[in-house]
């Protein structure tokens, strides 16, 4: 799978953590395991792929916040619910709502993209506040990062802030 490396863009966000899967699966939890591979299969679908990137477009276009919501296992397939932001705090945050936070603890996890990025700098994948949010809410996270014109990076964040990447689509 390609991958995406990072460019410093500011503490937290550049190569500060590990985020390849080799050698490190002994180290993820039975259930991240499990929805990675969840991921996985849903992210070779080009319906899924198609509609993450028209997610993408959307959040360019939305100045006030970035866009996110939960990611929900049903029929045995997984769904990026797009949930509206508990306030509007900038360009480059989700906070999430009272309803996201409600519906992340019966989710797989919570999601949200950085479409703030150029194609001169493209700092994919989860920031510190990403990061220290999930060790906080103690919830798995995903990020969808544009990398470039019609491509997005995605990345899964574990509950305990371990990063694995999963491809740039």
């Amino acid at each position: 799978m390609r991958h995406q490396k990072r460019i410093a863009a500011h503490s937290g966000a550049a190569d500060d953590y590990a985020e390849d899967f080799s050698g490190r699966d002994g180290d993820l939890s039975y259930t991240d395991l499990l929805r990675i591979s969840l991921y996985l299969n849903k992210l070779k679908e080009k319906e899924t792929v198609l509609k993450l990137k028209k997610t993408m477009r959307d959040d360019f276009k939305t100045e006030d916040t970035e866009v996110g919501g939960v990611v929900r296992l049903q029929e045995e397939t997984i769904h990026f619910k797009s949930l509206p932001p508990g306030e509007k705090a900038g360009d480059r945050k989700y906070i999430l709502g009272l309803d996201t936070i409600r519906q992340s603890y019966d989710s797989l996890a919570i999601w949200h993209c950085h479409a703030d990025q150029d194609e001169h700098h493209p700092a994919a994948g989860p920031g510190k506040d990403d990061l220290d949010f999930v060790r906080n809410l103690q919830q798995s996270m995903v990020v969808v990062s544009h990398v470039k014109t019609n491509s997005i990076n995605v990345d899964y964040v574990s509950k305990d802030g371990m990063v694995v990447d999963l491809g740039v689509y």
